[in-house]
């Protein structure tokens, strides 16, 4: 259905436009080219992987090369970028409801502490 979008473009769909990501075609472990090419473009893959990926890998939480399945973990690597290069873009609408400053005060009284229903004396009962 989309094999002639590029990835990293945004694909028509009945609900609207869809983001496609660069890592959405990989495998789940990918090798150092096929990770490259999805990062930095076909062009530059050779390259970048040779100089910049293991230079990148040494670099604070990002995922290690799984040597069992021969490949890096594409969905570790997809998060590290996501936290890494754009930090607060996922999931801004559950921060904005965590930040307390955020929140707007309430306009009506503070209701009082409820002591149970009202007694109602007897007229007389004194």
């Amino acid at each position: 259905m989309c094999e002639h979008l590029v990835l990293g473009s945004i694909a028509p769909s009945v609900d609207g436009p869809i983001f496609v990501s660069p890592f959405d075609n990989l495998p789940l472990f990918a090798t150092d080219i096929e990770l490259a090419t999805a990062i930095v473009g076909k062009a530059r893959a050779k390259e970048w992987a040779k100089a910049r990926l293991p230079t990148l890998s040494n670099r604070p939480g990002f995922p290690k090369f799984d040597e069992f399945h021969g490949g890096w973990p594409v969905a570790l690597v997809a998060a590290w970028y996501e936290n890494s290069w754009f930090p607060g873009q996922a999931d801004r609408s559950t921060r904005e409801l965590e930040n307390p400053s955020a929140w707007k005060k309430s306009r009506r009284p503070a209701k009082t502490v409820w002591s149970g229903p009202p007694t109602k004396e007897k007229p007389g009962a004194d």
